[in-house]
């Protein structure tokens, strides 16, 4: 019996590859290091200490085929250090990019694309009356600054012990920054 569930799985899986309703594709994104700020947008004063995350979708129905997606990106989580800032490492993923802070008075979700990963932009967001503005800054080859890897870590790894974020003893990340291509993007939410 249970080899015939399993044939009449396969005879069923190979019909639905072979029909065209299932299309499978592979993402052909790259990953860079970017450096994240965040503040208040009125004063520009660093939230520090705020959890961070970044999660990658692509949409799976479209009409009247199932679309599935190998190779998408892992979701990333970190933390800011007492400026405001994180080093995280980005992925210039074509499809839906969410950053997600999360602070204890006010949360806010922004909505990236692959051109603000990796062009970089300045983006603000209203949250129960605080203006939160998130500065994003790819951190050119060969800056390589000592911070580099200590704001995140795959989403599905769990750590025992706090993950650090960027340290303040290394600012060099900063200095090596400039000349970054910065765009706008307001968005606002109503909450």
């Amino acid at each position: 019996m249970g080899l015939r569930i399993a044939w009449i799985g396969a005879a069923f899986a190979l019909a639905l590859l072979t029909c065209g309703c299932f299309i499978p594709t592979v993402s052909m994104h790259s990953t860079r290091h970017v450096l994240v700020s965040i503040s208040e947008g009125g004063s520009r004063k660093p939230v520090g200490r705020v959890p961070i995350s970044v999660h990658y979708y692509y949409d799976m129905l479209t009409p009247l085929v199932f679309h599935y997606e190998f190779r998408t990106p892992p979701a990333i989580q970190s933390e800011t250090d007492e400026a405001g800032q994180a080093v995280i490492s980005m992925a210039d993923y074509s499809g839906r990019i969410v950053f997600d802070a999360e602070a204890t008075a006010w949360s806010a979700r922004f909505e990236l694309n692959k051109q603000l990963v990796l062009k970089g932009a300045t983006l603000e967001q209203r949250c129960n009356g605080r203006t939160i503005q998130l500065r994003i800054e790819p951190i050119k080859k060969g800056a390589n600054p000592a911070h580099a890897l200590d704001g995140g870590s795959p989403f599905h790894s769990r750590i025992a012990a706090h993950w650090p974020a960027a340290s303040d003893v290394h600012r060099s990340a900063t200095q090596s920054l400039s000349g970054v291509n910065q765009g706008e993007h307001v968005c606002e939410s109503h909450l």
